[in-house]
């Protein structure tokens, strides 16, 4: 019976650590969640001084460099598959982070034991606070956004790492392309866009 007690008593301890584990990951990741989506935004709401200060930078006659943070491109990427590639319009990183996190991360299993079954609260809850967040007007992608207003890839060059981007076509329309369509490895790609634009500006 001692023994018994004592098996129960470590069970009982082994499920607590469980749940202290289980609420200690819930708060790393709400954590790392908001910090991404803070840095996301804050980036994106930079732009139009970004843009503003460029063109002066252009129009006297200068060259401009701009650092991210991020590209972006794992938001982008899962925006892709979640849309079976028809991307036909700019992708705003902090909302798809934000329904990612939704996704991801908003429980909507109840923990009753032997089983587990779904809460029909949370379920309708994560739905709406995934509808609010889809209807809210944030930010495009900094990055396909600074290259978009500043004259497009023809007259930036783009030096990450990136495989895919959202351009402007001849027909003004936004969509997904490939930086290079032949496998061209990524560094050679940003050596030839500096040459590329660097010729322009010369000839210019």
């Amino acid at each position: 019976t001692v023994y018994m007690s004592m098996g129960t008593v470590y069970m009982s301890m082994g499920t607590v650590y469980m749940s202290m584990v289980a609420v200690y990951m819930s708060m790393v990741s709400l954590w790392l969640g908001d910090h991404i989506v803070s840095i996301s935004l804050s980036m994106s709401m930079k732009v139009p001084a970004i843009v503003a200060e460029a063109r002066k930078a252009l129009d006297s006659g200068m060259c401009v460099v701009i650092g991210l943070q991020t590209t972006g491109e794992s938001s982008l990427d899962n925006e892709l598959i979640q849309k079976d590639g028809n991307i036909n319009g700019f992708v705003s990183l902090t909302k798809e982070i934000l329904l990612r996190f939704i996704n991801e991360h908003f429980p909507t299993v109840s923990q009753a034991e032997p089983v587990q079954l779904q809460d029909l609260w949370c379920v309708a809850a994560k739905d709406m606070l995934s509808e609010f967040v889809t209807k809210m007007d944030l930010p495009n992608s900094p990055l396909d956004d600074l290259i978009d207003q500043l004259g497009g890839v023809c007259s930036v060059a783009e030096m990450t790492g990136r495989k895919g981007r959202i351009v402007r076509g001849e027909d003004s329309k936004l969509k997904y392309e490939l930086r290079d369509s032949e496998g061209e490895a990524l560094e050679s790609l940003n050596n030839a866009e500096v040459c590329i634009h660097t010729l322009l500006c010369t000839d210019d």
